[in-house]
């Protein structure tokens, strides 16, 4: 007899991202961009116009950036992309370099054969990026590098809270860049010797590089001038 339980059983296909996820996302890549600075007042009807849907879906997405803490909702103000106070940025820098850090060392512990040759390619990636000096390009793959080491730390509530901690400090990364920018060569540099440590299954040597590199490349600049800039 034929056994047909594999054909009967359907696939389950991934469900599509509602429209106020997607209006959430692009305006999560705004923000990134810098097309919306800390501070910037977010008006529904405006974003209604730009991503050209109704206001409905608008207002969900900023109901779920609020809970994230990427916009704020005032009162008699409306809602306004989240602006830091430098000590309150410093303690979140800190907590979600100890995050990446142990999802780096879980990744050291417990990330496959196939998916360190993916990290490497994607490393090495970077560097043809660096070579053309290619900014954008260079974020895109930054992104794909952390992310895969999430992933290879097998751990989803970790990934999920490193995530919602990034969208936190979006406002500011994107004017922290612009005020102290790190150059590529030097997370790229950082990122090698992540990259061995996890290799090696070198968990502890995974979570110190990881660490460092995390409070080095989101560090707040010490210049008055640059520091106002970053949280202005």
């Amino acid at each position: 007899m034929t056994d047909t339980t594999e054909a009967a059983t359907p696939r389950r296909r991934s469900p599509r991202p509602t429209l106020a996820t997607q209006v959430r996302d692009r305006l999560l890549a705004d923000i990134a961009k810098g097309v919306f600075p800390p501070g910037a007042r977010l008006e529904e009807e405006d974003l209604a116009g730009r991503y050209s849907v109704s206001r409905t879906p608008v207002r969900e997405a900023l109901r779920q950036l609020s809970h994230t803490g990427t916009v704020e909702i005032r009162a008699r103000q409306g809602v306004l992309v989240a602006s830091l106070a430098p000590e309150t940025m410093e303690q979140t820098l800190e907590v979600l370099a100890d995050l990446e850090a142990s999802s780096a060392r879980l990744a050291a512990v417990r990330m496959s054969a196939d998916a360190h040759r993916t990290l490497r390619e994607t490393h090495e990636e970077m560097a043809h990026v660096i070579a053309r000096r290619n900014r954008a390009g260079f974020d895109i793959i930054n992104s794909t590098f952390h992310n895969l080491i999430h992933a290879g730390s097998a751990n989803t509530i970790l990934a999920e809270t490193i995530s919602q901690m990034r969208r936190r400090m979006l406002p500011y990364t994107q004017a922290q860049r612009m005020a102290s920018p790190q150059p590529m060569a030097v997370s790229f540099q950082e990122h090698a010797t992540i990259l061995r440590a996890i290799e090696r299954r070198q968990a502890d040597l995974a979570y110190r590089a990881m660490q460092a590199h995390v409070l080095d490349a989101g560090h707040v600049p010490e210049d008055a001038d640059a520091r106002a800039a970053a949280f202005s």
